[in-house]
């Protein structure tokens, strides 16, 4: 099952995918490239290896829909939503690791009046600060 992303356009169904503009692209990328085995580099960035590099990226970026060299990967499918149809998933091995739950207890505050310190800060100001006196000019 590939991610359905960005917009569906049932007529285009077939065609080739082009993201009209470089928001489209990165939600695009994001929801493909980053995610699929083929684009290795993005997993393995640190090793630089170009053989890990995706071709169909590149080539999106180069040519023109009309052009030959277009990849004919990115298209429209049966059901009109824009893919990628050499997208393998990447198995990160983290999914459900917990890494981004919040913590259990909820974290609580080393001093509870940590939070009410800007509360405070005025009352303090107003009733325990002296006032300046006015200056008298002589």
């Amino acid at each position: 099952m590939t991610p359905e992303v960005l917009y569906q356009f049932k007529d285009c169904a077939g065609e080739l995918f082009r993201p009209p503009n470089g928001t489209d692209g990165m939600i695009f990328s994001e929801a493909f490239c980053e995610q699929c085995i083929h684009e290795r580099w993005i997993h393995h960035q640190d090793e630089n290896r170009e053989k890990d590099k995706c071709e169909i990226w590149s080539n999106v970026l180069i040519f023109d829909v009309s052009d030959n060299e277009y990849p004919p990967e990115w298209i429209f499918n049966e059901e009109g939503w824009p893919v990628c149809t050499n997208w393998q998933k990447f198995d990160w091995g983290d999914d459900h690791d917990g890494w981004n739950e919040p913590p259990e207890p909820p974290y609580e505050p080393q001093d509870p009046n940590q939070l009410m310190l800007f509360s405070i800060a005025d009352d303090i100001l107003e009733n325990h600060v002296p006032q300046q006196k006015e200056k008298v000019e002589l």
